[in-house]
This record gives C-alpha cells, structure tokens and sequence, in this order.
C-alpha cells in the first residue's frame, strides 16, 4: 500500500507493508500409520484471512515409511478433507523405509470482499502402497507446522490461489 501526504501511522498499517506471521501451529510426535490415500495429521485454530491480502501457507514435516518405494502425499485443506486445497504435494516418493522431509509453500489470496475466518488442516496419506504404511513424522526437534504469513496487498499476486 502507499503511503499518502499526512497518513496516520497505526501498528496495522505497518504490519500491512512486511511480512508479518498470522499464524503457526505445530507437532512434535509422530502421528499414527495409516494406507489410506488421505488424513488429517494436525488442525490449526481458527485463522482469519483478512479480504484484500495475500499470504504464503507453508506446510513442513517427514513423511514416514516403513518399507521402500511407496509414495505419499501432504496437503494443506481449509477445515477438512474435503476443503479446499492450499497446497498439494502431489507425490513424495518414499525409495527407502525411513523419513523423507517436505517443505512446500503456496501464495494465496483473498479477494472475496469479506475476510474468511477458517482453520488449516496439514494432512499426509499414501498414493502408491508397497505393502506398508506410512505417517506423518515430527519430533520436538524437529515439528511438522503449518506457517501462514501476511505478505502483502492480494492485487500484487495475480493468478494466486484463491480463499474461498
């Protein structure tokens, strides 16, 4: 946003001009196996994305596998699984059993007119099964979260996603 000729100063405006962090959530323990293609792993609280602004979701983890060559996937949903997608990791190829860490990100915008109030949920599952299973790994050292950051006016991100 521009700064106009005698413009009050307020902590919301200068939130509004830097990347300011909306919202984190994390884990740390493993969430429990599973062969199907999809689940939720972790729900954020309720997240208001305010109309007019653009944010970068960021969806960081492990994908755990107990035997080689299955692939997973990890995705970012408004509210449950059947959301809307933020991010899709797609496939994760899993070549070995052990840990495959992911870090995927997405710009999204909200131009409904009216801020959207809605939680996050970070879901892992398993696309191609070898005969295991899979998990969404985390450890205190090392959480999976979800981080969505304010980065500015959503008219400076055309063709981002939208929040609907």
């Amino acid at each position: 946003m521009a700064w106009q000729p005698g413009q009050r100063i307020t902590a919301q405006r200068l939130l509004d001009n830097t990347p300011n962090t909306v919202a984190y959530s994390a884990i740390t323990t493993n969430t429990s196996t599973t062969t199907a293609a999809e689940v939720v792993g972790f729900t954020t609280p309720p997240i208001m994305f305010r109309t007019g602004r653009a944010y970068r979701i960021r969806y960081k983890g492990g994908v755990f596998s107990n035997t080689p060559g299955q692939q997973g996937t990890a995705a970012v949903r408004k509210t449950d699984l059947g959301g809307q997608t933020y991010i899709n990791a797609f496939r994760i190829y899993l070549p070995a059993a052990g840990t495959v860490a992911f870090d995927f990100s997405n710009i999204c915008t909200n131009t409904s007119g009216a801020n959207i109030t809605a939680a996050l949920v970070g879901t892992f599952g398993l696309t191609v099964a070898a005969g295991g299973t899979v998990n969404l790994a985390a450890s205190t050292p090392n959480p999976a979260y979800i981080h969505v950051e304010d980065i500015g006016q959503a008219a400076d991100y055309a063709g981002a996603t939208a929040i609907t």
